[in-house]
């Protein structure tokens, strides 16, 4: 419920929240808005929370000039009101459109997809390092820097990381690290290229935190323990563009206008594939958990690079639901903590963000090791998820039956597996990606069919080494 009260040229806006809950004892109200208070713990045992979010909630009305009342009845539930100045502009009524924007969160999304259309800087001479256990994690994290022409590698533990760190087969400008990791997390892998590896590169490069978890204080934890910064995920275009022009070396930059780019590293000029995008960011519009304006906002608008989120999400989340759960059956906590806090993110990438709220809670409650309360909300997220996955599919199908091929020749097998090769031995996982797709549109039989397709899988999960595995058995 809210009201409006008139005041000169200002407006007292009154909004009220009536709950069902158990309520407030008289002696706990006093309380009630202290940081870190948490009241009638016993009962609330089940319910998460730091005891912060009154407590900023009446700091924030107080720097508004307003304030934050409560009113309750034990047992029965209360009532929660808060009262805000603001500036009297006109009677106009706001209108439908405003409205349903402001319900949809559309508004404040497409005010971050202004926010996020960037002039950028090119850095075509620029190789960094993306480290996260999460594939969708890395190929969003990829195509953003792709539209800045830097060269990346990614993998998939903080031990490959510091292999690669220790190799120096590739110097690298900067290296993007995932804070929450199975096995060796970020902050363990830091300390080791840091303290162990201990060359003047390990040492001084820099190491930029990547995690969803951007509390206070967070900066000064990852600075403390050997990186130069940290990036919030999902990862916003105006931060991350702010941070490559911090770290990296300004000699690798170059001031020039960026064309936008496809995964084989086209320009995206084509009718068809513009029409194919449009198709499917119009059916991705329709499906209600999703909140396309907040997905593509990630993307700085770029409708191509949000399809492939899309589809990668798809590609992923059927593996992701059999681990989860199985970790749950097993009673594994840890690592279930570890694959629901990925799919928070990539959930919150793609604009899923009720979902990405009750993950939260899941991460949340399996650090502390509520294994009841994860296999109890699990079910129904589940469920959740498996019906947007469905509603996905008939948008952008992932299973589609491949054409009639004509015969590959060994002429033709020979020039692109050299190709794919010499990309993947110089850690180029797109130049080699370009090659075995080339080869995959022929047809050289169903052994070789199938280790081309193996070697392509271990190159969209950033496993360079056993696609050149793959690769090498045709010679």
């Amino acid at each position: 419920m809210s009201t409006c009260n008139r005041e000169g040229d200002s407006v007292w806006i009154l909004a009220s929240v009536r709950d069902t809950g158990i309520g407030v004892k008289h002696e706990d109200i006093e309380s009630l808005f202290s940081d870190y208070f948490q009241i009638d713990v016993i009962s609330n045992r089940r319910i998460e929370g730091t005891g912060l979010g009154l407590s900023i909630t009446k700091k924030i009305a107080a720097l508004m000039d307003g304030s934050i009342s409560v009113s309750s009845e034990y047992g029965k539930g209360s009532v929660f009101t808060v009262k805000l100045k603001q500036k009297y502009v006109s009677d106009s009524v706001i209108g439908s459109e405003v409205v349903n924007s402001l319900k949809n969160f559309h508004f404040s999304a497409a005010r971050r997809g202004e926010y996020s259309k960037l002039s950028r800087i090119s850095l075509p001479y620029a190789h960094v390092l993306v480290v996260d256990d999460n594939i969708t994690n890395l190929d969003v994290a990829k195509g953003l820097l792709r539209l800045y022409r830097i060269k990346t590698d990614c993998v998939q533990s903080g031990q490959q990381a510091i292999d690669f760190i220790r190799k120096e087969q590739i110097k690298y400008n900067a290296i993007f690290m995932d804070h929450m990791m199975p096995g060796m997390d970020g902050i363990e892998a830091t300390r080791i290229i840091r303290e162990e590896i201990g060359t003047e590169y390990a040492k001084n490069i820099p190491i930029i935190a990547l995690t969803a978890n951007a509390i206070s204080g967070a900066r000064e934890m990852f600075l403390a323990n050997g990186f130069h910064d940290f990036i919030a995920k999902p990862i916003d275009s105006k931060e991350l563009n702010e941070k490559l022009i911090e770290w990296l070396p300004p000699d690798k930059v170059e001031i020039r206008d960026i064309e936008p780019e496809n995964a084989d590293g086209e320009a995206v000029t084509e009718v068809s594939k513009e029409e194919e995008i449009e198709r499917i960011i119009a059916g991705i519009r329709v499906i209600p958990d999703l909140n396309i304006e907040i997905g593509l906002s990630r993307f700085s608008g770029i409708k191509y690079m949000y399809a492939e989120a899309v589809e990668m999400f798809l590609k992923r989340l059927p593996n992701d639901l059999s681990n989860m759960t199985a970790y749950l059956k097993e009673g594994d906590t840890y690592r279930f903590a570890i694959e629901i806090h990925s799919l928070k993110s990539v959930l919150s990438t793609i604009g899923v963000m009720r979902l990405s709220e009750t993950a939260l809670r899941m991460e949340n409650s399996a650090k502390n090791n509520d294994l009841e309360y994860c296999v109890r909300i699990f079910q129904g997220f589940r469920d959740q998820l498996q019906k947007l996955h469905e509603q996905l599919l008939a948008v952008i199908p992932i299973a589609e039956a491949a054409p009639g091929k004509a015969a590959g020749t060994r002429e033709i097998l020979d020039v692109h597996i050299e190709k794919a090769l010499k990309a993947a031995e110089a850690f180029d996982s797109d130049g080699s990606i370009v090659s075995v797709k080339e080869l995959l549109k022929y047809d050289f039989g169903d052994s070789d069919n199938q280790l081309l397709a193996a070697a392509l899988g271990a190159l969209e999960s950033f496993d360079v080494d056993c696609a050149a595995g793959y690769l090498r058995r045709f010679r």
